[in-house]
Formats: structure tokens, C-alpha cells, sequence
């Protein structure tokens, strides 16, 4: 179940200084694709793709799909359809 997803996005998403570190890709250097328990950046990098579909103006309904299945794959208990709190 996306929606608590959904509801973590949409407070992200107006969180100003992080809006803008992740639309300006600010986010870019500070990978740390050494570290053995981190995503090598692929998280951050499907967070800023959805911030970017966001606020570019050309879509009106967004799914962030690429986001969850980006997730899922570092945190395997988010790959299924289950409801998982967003605290």
C-alpha cells in the first residue's frame, strides 16, 4: 500500500531546503557509494526523479513506482502491497 508513502512524499516535498538540495541534484555529491550498507545513491537518485515529475509541470497524476520498487529493493519489507505505518 502506497498511500503512507504517499503521505512521507508529500511532506518531503515542502520541506523547502530539501526541495530544493534534491531539484538543484545538490544530492549528487554527497553519494557515498563505498558504504557497503547504503543504495550507492539510487535511492536519493528515484526520490529526485519523482521530485523532479512533480514539480515539472507536465504531469498531473504521478504513481511513485520507481521510488517504492527502488526501496523495496534495499528494504525488503517493502516489497509487497501491505500497509506500513509512516512513523
Amino acid at each position: 500500500n502506497s498511500c503512507y508513502m504517499n503521505s512521507i512524499v508529500q511532506c518531503l516535498n515542502h520541506c523547502e531546503p530539501l526541495l530544493k538540495y534534491f531539484l538543484e541534484e545538490t544530492y549528487a555529491k554527497d553519494f557515498n557509494q563505498k558504504n557497503p550498507l547504503g543504495s550507492g545513491g539510487k535511492v536519493a537518485m528515484a526520490y529526485a526523479s519523482l521530485l523532479s515529475d512533480i514539480w515539472g509541470g507536465q504531469y498531473s497524476v504521478l504513481a511513485p513506482r520507481l521510488l517504492k520498487i527502488t526501496i523495496a529493493n534495499f528494504a525488503p519489507q517493502f516489497n509487497n502491497i501491505y500497509q506500513h505505518d509512516s512513523h
